[in-house]
């Protein structure tokens, strides 16, 4: 299933002149992480924010998103108060 989603939308981005023909646009791969912990979770988040800069890009900041609290430990991480 993913491999068709990724072959159409590939066939698509390149007959709309949007990538060079030449790029693959999707790793050959599917890589499915799940994040167990907190730490796993701000480490993710962490490679996110820092990939906009490797790129040489501006930090998006969209309003539907919200910090992480670290749920689902969120309650026994913080004194309640």
């Amino acid at each position: 299933m993913v491999g068709l989603f990724k072959e159409g939308a590939r066939q698509r981005l390149h007959a709309s002149n949007l990538v060079p023909d030449h790029h693959p646009v999707f790793s050959a791969d599917l890589f499915v992480r799940y994040k167990s912990d907190v730490r796993s979770v701000r480490n993710c988040i962490e490679y996110i924010h820092r990939n906009f800069e490797k790129h040489g890009l501006e930090p998006v900041v969209y309003d539907f998103v919200t910090a992480y609290n670290d749920w689902p430990f969120h309650k026994r991480l913080r004194p309640e108060g």
